[in-house]
Protein backbone atom coordinates (compact mmCIF):
# COMPACT_ATOMS: atom_id res chain seq x y z
CA UNK A 1 0.00 0.00 0.00
CA UNK A 2 1.13 3.17 -1.00
CA UNK A 3 0.68 6.06 1.72
CA UNK A 4 2.76 9.60 2.54
CA UNK A 5 4.52 9.90 5.71
CA UNK A 6 5.04 13.64 6.69
CA UNK A 7 8.44 13.55 8.68
CA UNK A 8 10.77 16.58 8.25
CA UNK A 9 14.18 15.78 6.81
CA UNK A 10 13.16 12.22 5.68
CA UNK A 11 11.79 10.97 2.47
CA UNK A 12 11.43 12.16 -0.93
CA UNK A 13 9.84 14.86 -3.26
CA UNK A 14 6.92 12.73 -4.93
CA UNK A 15 5.60 13.48 -8.60
CA UNK A 16 2.33 12.87 -9.33
CA UNK A 17 -0.93 14.42 -10.18
CA UNK A 18 -3.55 17.95 -9.58
CA UNK A 19 -7.00 17.86 -10.41
CA UNK A 20 -9.37 20.38 -9.76
CA UNK A 21 -11.91 19.05 -7.89
CA UNK A 22 -15.82 20.59 -6.56
CA UNK A 23 -16.70 20.32 -3.02
CA UNK A 24 -18.67 16.91 -3.46
CA UNK A 25 -15.80 15.46 -5.03
CA UNK A 26 -13.70 16.80 -2.15
CA UNK A 27 -16.41 15.08 -0.32
CA UNK A 28 -15.72 11.44 -2.04
CA UNK A 29 -12.49 12.31 -1.71
CA UNK A 30 -12.36 12.41 1.95
CA UNK A 31 -14.59 9.23 2.24
CA UNK A 32 -12.12 7.31 -0.02
CA UNK A 33 -9.20 8.49 2.05
CA UNK A 34 -10.75 7.87 5.16
CA UNK A 35 -10.71 11.33 6.45
CA UNK A 36 -13.49 13.33 8.53
CA UNK A 37 -12.93 16.79 9.41
CA UNK A 38 -15.22 16.31 12.37
CA UNK A 39 -13.88 13.23 14.05
CA UNK A 40 -10.22 13.24 13.75
CA UNK A 41 -9.99 10.39 16.32
CA UNK A 42 -11.07 7.77 13.89
CA UNK A 43 -9.18 9.23 10.98
CA UNK A 44 -6.58 6.97 8.50
CA UNK A 45 -5.27 9.96 6.96
CA UNK A 46 -5.47 13.77 7.43
CA UNK A 47 -5.76 16.30 4.83
CA UNK A 48 -3.03 18.67 4.25
CA UNK A 49 -2.79 21.67 2.44
CA UNK A 50 0.62 21.86 0.70
CA UNK A 51 2.82 23.46 -1.91
CA UNK A 52 2.99 21.55 -5.14
CA UNK A 53 4.82 22.39 -8.32
CA UNK A 54 2.71 23.00 -11.51
CA UNK A 55 4.38 23.67 -14.72
CA UNK A 56 7.10 25.83 -12.95
CA UNK A 57 4.51 27.66 -10.43
CA UNK A 58 4.20 27.19 -7.02
CA UNK A 59 0.21 26.24 -6.19
CA UNK A 60 -1.84 24.96 -3.34
CA UNK A 61 -3.18 21.17 -3.05
CA UNK A 62 -4.75 19.10 -0.44
CA UNK A 63 -2.81 15.54 -0.09
CA UNK A 64 -3.77 13.13 2.32
CA UNK A 65 -1.06 12.03 5.34
CA UNK A 66 -1.28 8.72 6.98
CA UNK A 67 -2.06 9.91 10.41
CA UNK A 68 0.03 6.99 12.53
CA UNK A 69 2.94 6.31 9.90
CA UNK A 70 4.92 3.92 12.49
CA UNK A 71 4.19 0.60 11.07
CA UNK A 72 5.03 1.79 7.35
CA UNK A 73 8.30 3.71 8.78
CA UNK A 74 8.89 -0.13 10.56
CA UNK A 75 8.34 -1.96 7.02
CA UNK A 76 10.96 0.92 5.22
CA UNK A 77 13.34 0.07 8.07
CA UNK A 78 12.76 -3.35 8.10
CA UNK A 79 13.45 -3.45 4.00
CA UNK A 80 9.85 -5.16 3.33
CA UNK A 81 8.85 -1.67 1.83
CA UNK A 82 10.58 0.73 -0.05
CA UNK A 83 10.25 4.59 -0.40
CA UNK A 84 9.30 5.71 -3.81
CA UNK A 85 9.50 9.19 -5.34
CA UNK A 86 6.35 8.62 -8.20
CA UNK A 87 3.08 7.50 -7.19
CA UNK A 88 1.42 6.14 -10.63
CA UNK A 89 -2.10 4.50 -11.53
CA UNK A 90 -0.84 1.63 -11.33
CA UNK A 91 -0.05 1.84 -7.42
CA UNK A 92 -4.04 3.36 -6.85
CA UNK A 93 -5.92 0.40 -5.96
CA UNK A 94 -8.65 1.81 -4.19
CA UNK A 95 -10.80 0.32 -1.32
CA UNK A 96 -13.33 2.98 0.41
CA UNK A 97 -12.46 2.82 4.33
CA UNK A 98 -15.42 1.68 6.58
CA UNK A 99 -17.81 4.42 6.75
CA UNK A 100 -17.38 6.02 10.22
CA UNK A 101 -18.86 9.83 9.54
Amino acid sequence: MATLVDKKGSGKHVSGEVYRVTAQGLKELDKLEGYDANKRENNTYVRKTIAVDVLGKTEKAFCYFIVNPEKYEAAVASGASEIVSEYTQEMAVAIPKPENI
